[in-house]
């Protein structure tokens, strides 16, 4: 609908051109025409005259074309269309001078934010081309948008005419008979007769409020959601089953024995040949550890953590003598958990709760600040799920939490955190969508400094890994507010795929100005896994941060951490 869009700055530098033959040549006789065309107008000074009047004319018609413009901040923005589709009524006011206002906006933000690394904050200096086809592409969206607007108010503009005039006040060519029919009205439809709707009537069509039971305590949908949220989230009252951190997994040597395909039968499998009156060398172990560390690596397991893990159980068993293969197993069931709990906590055993307790003991003093967690991950992995989980045990641990949300991307994601603090009936920080998030959260830790919480856990939008701009975001976030933990929230369904995310994301905050990292690990639907279950030691072992929980249910008890015992029968089992 239009012929091109020029958008430049007042100091004259072209920034984007939009040519509507799509051939992309900036030296083609029609665009040097427009910008000849654009030059007269500067001169006049109309451009200019105009840009501080809200109210003057922003058109002007250089037969056979119109060209209309806008101003925002810097930046002059002039679009070019036929004179023709004036004449016949389309609604080009409304039409271009939103396109003019939207692409003027975008560019203006679009630009800024390129200035943060790569240009000044001085609007004259042009964006490199990668950064103009980024921009197009937004263009081209915005301008489909406003178009597609325009197409249904021009059908209704031009059945709407009276007296050879359209909507908008524009005069139109058209002929008498023309005239004549625009004069005509047509004739209203009546779809369900003439009769007025009674009350009655209304009140059954109206769905908007549960009309069944007694009536008098009808839930509205709010209700209604937060009360299936709990059905869903919290324990039953009525259910004895403990939460699933308190659960001890232990590994019964006699009963893992006789367990067929349990772990005890997997180890007699590789290692029964071991046992006699023989001393253990170090090809007899180099044998069997090769079949083990195969096995290990067929449930994703690293090929260098398997091989620690073989390296750690052949040194405990080179150069004995294990008379019997009960014997055998406890030796190698014990260097099993030694080499795995080592690869869990590689650099220091993560205890939120003493931390937490350690913070609380500086409460009463100026320099209180409560314990900051933050959670990050890409989309749909359950950080949320995640976080109110992690809070529902610091509760019942005695802890004050607070939530943060600062999910400020992601529509429904403001409201998802607060049903979830309802459920749980803890107190929530949020300033609705489109907002710095890291302001957010600082906001949220000055919250919880007044009202005396002592843990505040931030949730964030998810993000892919390789999407640079919004790992800047999240490394700054992290930055500015130095939160106590980082917490990973990965998948453990998605195996090694996780450990490229959990890699990527602790390299985007190693970047950072303060070198920070992941500094911890929870993964979701654990109790799902199976074979995929060595991905959880691999993240340990590649980044050296500990795995801090493994969700095993939907509900928020159904929370529990990684143990080399529960890590041993899945891997071996």
């Amino acid at each position: 609908m239009i012929d091109c869009l020029i958008l430049f700055s007042k100091t004259g530098s072209v920034q984007y051109i939009y040519n509507g033959k799509d051939d992309g040549d900036a030296s083609s006789t029609m665009l040097k025409t427009h910008f000849k065309n654009i030059d007269k107008l500067i001169q006049s000074n109309r451009l200019d005259a105009a840009g501080g009047n809200g109210n003057a004319k922003k058109s002007a018609n250089v037969s056979p074309y119109i060209l209309e413009w806008d101003t925002y901040k810097h930046y002059v923005a002039v679009a070019v269309y036929k004179e023709v589709l004036a004449t016949y009524g389309l609604r080009r006011i409304q039409f271009v001078k939103t396109l003019l206002v939207k692409c003027l906006e975008e560019f203006s933000v679009f630009y800024e934010a390129c200035s943060v690394d790569e240009y000044s904050s001085m609007a004259s200096l042009a964006l490199s081309k990668d950064k103009i086809e980024q921009y197009d592409r937004t263009f081209r969206v915005l301008l489909k948008l406003t178009s597609s607007a325009a197409s249904f108010a021009s059908s209704e503009s031009l059945s709407s005419m009276q007296g050879g005039q359209s909507a908008d006040g524009m005069i139109m060519n058209g002929s008498d008979e023309m005239e004549s029919k625009a004069k005509t009205k047509k004739k209203q439809t009546v779809w369900h007769g003439k009769g007025k709707v009674t009350k009655e009537a209304m009140a059954m069509l109206d769905k908007s409020k549960d009309k069944y039971g007694n009536g008098q305590n009808s839930e509205d949908a709010d209700s209604r959601a937060l009360a299936e949220a709990r059905a869903a989230y919290l324990p039953d009252a009525d259910d004895d089953e403990q939460p699933s951190w308190a659960e001890t997994d232990e590994l019964n040597d006699e009963a893992a024995e006789n367990e067929a395909g349990g772990w005890g039968q997997s180890l007699k499998g590789l290692f029964d040949q071991m046992a006699g009156n023989k001393y253990i060398t170090e090809n007899d172990a180099d044998t069997v550890l090769k079949v083990m560390e195969e096995k290990l690596v067929s449930k994703n397991v690293g090929q260098s953590c398997a091989r620690e893990i073989c390296m750690g159980v052949k040194s405990k068993i080179v150069g004995k003598r294990l008379a019997s293969f009960g014997r055998v197993k406890s030796v190698v069931r014990t260097a099993l958990e030694s080499s795995i709990t080592r690869i869990l906590t590689p650099h220091r055993s993560v205890d939120i709760l003493r931390d937490i307790k350690a913070k609380n003991s500086g409460m009463l003093t100026r320099s209180f600040r409560p314990y900051v967690i933050v959670m990050v991950g890409i989309n749909g992995v359950g950080k949320s799920t995640s976080l109110a989980k992690i809070t529902y045990y610091l509760k019942n641990n005695g802890c004050r939490p607070l939530l943060a949300a600062c999910d400020t991307f992601r529509a429904g994601a403001v409201e998802q955190l607060s049903v979830h603090a309802k459920c749980l009936d803890v107190p929530i920080f949020a300033k609705g969508y489109a907002r710095d998030a890291s302001n957010v959260a600082k906001g949220a830790i000055q919250e919880a400094i007044k009202q005396k919480n002592d843990v505040v856990l931030v949730d964030t939008a998810g993000r892919m890994q390789n999407n640079v701009p919004l790992m800047n975001a999240l490394s700054k976030l992290v930055n500015e507010n130095n939160p106590d933990l980082v917490c990973f929230v990965g998948e453990a369904l998605v195996g090694n795929d996780g450990i490229d995310q959990l890699t990527m994301f602790d390299n985007a905050l190693r970047n950072g100005s303060n070198n920070r990292h992941v500094d911890g690990i929870v993964l979701t639907k654990f109790d799902t896994v199976s074979d995929k279950v060595g991905a959880a030691l691999s993240m340990s072992h590649i980044t050296g941060q500990p795995v801090l929980f493994v969700g095993t249910g939907q509900k928020y008890n159904h929370l529990k951490k990684l143990s080399a015992p529960a890590i041993i029968k899945n891997l071996f089992s």
